[in-house]
């Protein structure tokens, strides 16, 4: 297997029935494993992710979104994921970049262990 065979999309999330599902629907083309972390919701955020195929992880209260990721980032850990990227629910990151930032991470592999997109407020 290469080195960016598994790929795993990582979202921790809380009360975010509203927004999940259109996040995840981007990422479906993309056909990438994508783990849901419902950080102890209260809504509808569980469904949305299970009637997306997403993986599901859930907290039993909320513990915050570093507990959520943290939580996650084990997971992935045990199942051999090689490239783990991390999304937020609310749908402020564009999924469709994903395809570009793995191009550059793979451009710069092994110079690089940690690729971090930022956003443009300014846009």
């Amino acid at each position: 297997m290469g080195r960016f065979d598994k790929i795993c999309i990582l979202i921790p999330a809380f009360n975010a029935q509203e927004t999940l599902g259109p996040v995840l629907k981007k990422i479906q083309p993309l056909h990438m494993d994508t783990l849901v972390v419902d950080d102890g919701s209260s809504d509808e955020t569980k469904r949305r992710a299970s009637e997306n195929g997403a993986q599901l992880l859930e907290h039993p209260i909320n513990l915050g979104k570093g507990a959520a990721l943290q939580t996650g980032f084990r997971y992935i850990l045990q199942k051999d994921y090689q490239v783990v990227i991390t999304l937020d629910a609310d749908g402020q990151h564009d999924p469709s970049e994903i395809p570009f930032l793995l191009k550059i991470f793979k451009r710069f592999n092994p110079i690089f262990s940690l690729l971090l997109g930022l956003q443009n407020f300014g846009k």
